[in-house]
């Protein structure tokens, strides 16, 4: 029997215990899904992993052998912290895509989003997002993206994406990811780093079901509800899950 992640937020470091469980039935059609922003790469104060892949590799392995999350969004993941992942991950079923939104020297290299999903992608999308009307200066003006991608045999679409931190970047992108994921009629799942609380998440997004206490969130089509906050020790990010359907 499987264990799935009760609907009740939890913050629990990785270093001390494993979020509790509360056992259900293997035909359960929940969807338990994880987004974390691993902070791959080095931020203005000199914080982060600096590319390194052993520390991510450890902490979202820990999360996943845990939590068994059928679609995992990442944000701030380096290229080589992806592959690192997807030779792990694809031990246990899981498929991956990534998409670079710029090269960094934290990074040594590319920095982008990625998803993994279990099973196998049929097809993959990936749209580059508005960026550019927010002052020059402003901490977070870079490119942004959406990456999406479908499993084969299901009308499932799930997605990842990390928004800008400040007007009028974020609210063009949030607008922009809404209008994209709105072309199909299937059940969607988005996840990400959004810079936006639940609140403006509700604005941007009338459409879909949200949880997320501050900025990172797990959206749907289909009623979501908030799983654990786990707090990561390789990120200043915690992972957050959620359960969908």
């Amino acid at each position: 029997m499987k264990k799935y992640l009760v609907a009740l937020a939890a913050a629990v470091s990785l270093t001390v215990m494993p979020v509790d469980f509360v056992a259900v039935a293997d035909t359960n059609p929940a969807t338990v899904v994880m987004t974390l922003n691993v902070h791959g790469g080095t931020d203005s104060k000199g914080g982060g992993n600096h590319g390194q892949t052993a520390p991510v590799t450890k902490d979202v392995m820990a999360l996943v052998t845990t939590n068994e999350p059928a679609v995992i969004g990442f944000q701030e993941m380096c290229a080589r912290q992806y592959r690192a992942l997807r030779s792990r991950l694809s031990k246990l079923g899981y498929s991956g895509a990534f998409t670079s939104t710029q090269k960094t020297n934290g990074c040594k290299g590319s920095s982008g989003n990625a998803i993994f999903i279990k099973g196998k992608i049929q097809t993959k999308y990936v749209w580059s997002l508005p960026w550019g009307n927010n002052p020059k200066g402003t901490v977070g003006r870079q490119p942004r993206k959406l990456l999406c991608v479908k499993p084969v045999g299901q009308t499932l679409r799930a997605c990842v994406t990390h928004l800008s931190p400040h007007a009028p970047d974020v609210l063009d992108q949030a607008t922009k990811v809404a209008e994209s994921i709105g072309r199909w009629s299937g059940k969607v799942i988005l996840t990400g780093d959004f810079n936006l609380n639940p609140k403006w998440v509700a604005r941007q997004f009338p459409s879909l079901y949200a949880v997320g206490p501050d900025i990172d969130h797990v959206l749907s089509t289909v009623p979501v509800q908030l799983g654990a906050t786990v707090t990561v020790a390789s990120s200043d990010h915690p992972a957050q899950f959620g359960i969908v359907g």
